[in-house]
């Protein structure tokens, strides 16, 4: 292809040069340069720049054609700025550090097998120390010459200091201690049913609902009137404690108090007794007894 007559021509004849070497694998028609190349690159870095001189001064020899047909087509080619050392030296220091870190990888990569075997070498003769301790002679009489050791715990984790306690006996002291815990507390509990039930000797003459009611001299007998009006009392003040709590449940969801109780019952928040409530909830968020609970 040098010897045709343009520069276009040339550069045409060089590209069926290209296509006609084409054939069979990439190790048949590549050249020497850009197979070696590829092998050195990380970690030969001498090769490596002789090749890349090599490719390119290949490549030059079709600048000039390159040139002559592109000027013959009224296209020229612009001038080749000249070569930035700092733009050269940064490459280069680029490529020099790329091929450092693929060295730095291979060389963990090799300690890392090493360690590896060796594990695998230790593991295995402790494994075959083990085998042969293991194997002791059987008993007399027995049918088999080879029996296999008791195991025994290892010295750094015997003590003289007398019985140890095993895991099923830690959990016995534990679980007897627990048993014991049920019966004080179930007695405490008992203590305290048979101090507030009549006739056991409390001195109490019935189960105190709401505040505490009023001593009762020895001897005498207190007004039933005034222990229902308690009773009333008491009962009252825990629907308005309820109550009270459940408009809190409800601005914290809603963010606003609620217009009146029955938006707490259609919430599923407040769940009213047969005979009704007996608070109401007035527009400026206040609770108002109403019937046994007037005034409240």
């Amino acid at each position: 292809y040098h010897r045709a007559p343009t520069g276009f021509e040339r550069v045409l004849g060089y590209v069926d040069l290209r296509l006609a070497m084409i054939r069979g694998t990439p190790s048949d028609y590549s050249c020497v340069a850009g197979t070696m190349v590829q092998e050195v690159f990380l970690t030969h870095p001498e090769l490596r720049d002789a090749c890349g001189e090599a490719i390119f001064e290949h490549a030059e020899t079709l600048e000039s054609d390159l040139a002559e047909a592109l000027t013959a087509a009224g296209d020229p080619p612009e001038p080749v700025p000249a070569e930035d050392p700092a733009e050269t030296a940064r490459q280069e220091t680029s490529t020099q550090e790329i091929a450092r870190q693929e060295t730095a990888r291979q060389e963990i990569a090799r300690r890392d097998s090493a360690w590896a075997a060796q594990g695998d070498r230790f593991e295995a003769r402790r494994l075959g120390q083990m085998t042969s301790q293991a194997a002791v002679p059987g008993p007399a009489g027995s049918d088999s010459a080879v029996g296999v050791a008791p195991y025994r715990t290892p010295k750094h984790l015997r003590t003289t200091s007398g019985p140890r306690f095993s895991g099923r006996g830690v959990l016995a002291v534990f679980g007897l201690l627990g048993i014991v815990l049920t019966l004080g507390i179930m007695a405490f509990l008992a203590v305290k049913v048979l101090d507030a039930t009549p006739g056991t000797g409390s001195g109490l003459s019935g189960t105190q609902v709401g505040p505490e009611a009023p001593d009762v001299p020895d001897g005498s007998v207190g007004d039933p009137g005034a222990s229902t009006d308690a009773a009333a009392a008491a009962a009252c003040q825990g629907e308005r404690s309820t109550i009270e709590v459940v408009i809190q449940g409800y601005e914290v969801l809603h963010g606003s108090p609620p217009a009146n109780l029955e938006a707490l019952i259609s919430e599923g928040l407040l769940d009213p007794p047969e005979e009704g409530l007996s608070f109401e909830l007035s527009g400026g968020g206040t609770l108002t007894g109403v019937g046994s609970c007037a005034g409240m």
